[in-house]
């Protein structure tokens, strides 16, 4: 009873978390430089600090968001919220946020495996905090709020352990968040994200649409 008790704190305050949490909106320059793009990847890879950037100095952070506004300014892809939001579509890993958590992966001294799932056919989107034997899972709808950015509508907080669910929350009307898509294709992405208007404790956030950095890669499912 009192390790569920427990449990069940630990919720309360990712859920706290996520309502305090709250991509940036940018002309994208469709760059034709496919070896500049594989290499700037290459780079950002070599240097991702580990625990998804969690407890990285600033000076690590920097190496990383500095090279990443080179690749966006590359961007292969047109209209990545509207018509080429299928690129989109599937699992990602979180490699790289200066989120709070639970984006960023971690839960309390803890840090797991953060994965953004994205279903276009449904425009449905689940951010998961996977720490074994826990999971967190926050799940939310999108609409295109223009041809790069979307506006995400976050409505449940689940909290799982041992594979048995033992909570899910409704989260208030309002929930919302803006993605900025700052770079889509075949296997990497990045968001910018901030509150920029919705509610944070129920009261309307004047944070950045692009207060948040993500830099993620995809998940091979096949």
């Amino acid at each position: 009873m009192k390790m569920l008790l427990s449990l069940q704190h630990v919720f309360l305050v990712v859920l706290a978390t996520v309502l305090i949490f709250p991509s940036s909106s940018s002309s994208l320059s469709l760059g034709t430089g496919t070896t500049s793009r594989t290499t700037l990847k290459k780079q950002i890879g070599a240097i991702l600090p580990p625990r998804n950037g969690v407890g990285a100095s600033a000076e690590a952070c920097s190496k990383v968001t500095s090279l990443s506004s080179q690749l966006e300014e590359l961007n292969p892809t047109l209209s990545p919220a509207t018509d080429n939001m299928k690129k989109s579509s599937g699992s990602w890993k979180v490699e790289f946020s200066d989120a709070p958590p639970p984006s960023n992966g971690q839960l309390g001294p803890f840090v797991g495996t953060a994965i953004q799932k994205i279903d276009t056919a449904t425009k449905t989107y689940s951010n998961i905090l996977d720490l074994p034997p826990i999971k967190v899972q926050l799940d939310a709808s999108y609409s295109p709020l223009d041809s790069s950015r979307l506006k995400v509508s976050f409505e449940t907080l689940s909290f799982t352990l041992f594979g048995k669910q033992l909570i899910k929350k409704s989260l208030p009307t309002g929930t919302t968040r803006t993605w900025c898509l700052t770079y889509v294709d075949d296997d990497t992405r990045i968001v910018r994200a901030g509150a920029a208007g919705g509610k944070v404790n129920g009261v309307v956030s004047d944070q950045a649409e692009d207060a948040f950095f993500f830099y993620m890669t995809k998940i091979n499912t096949n």
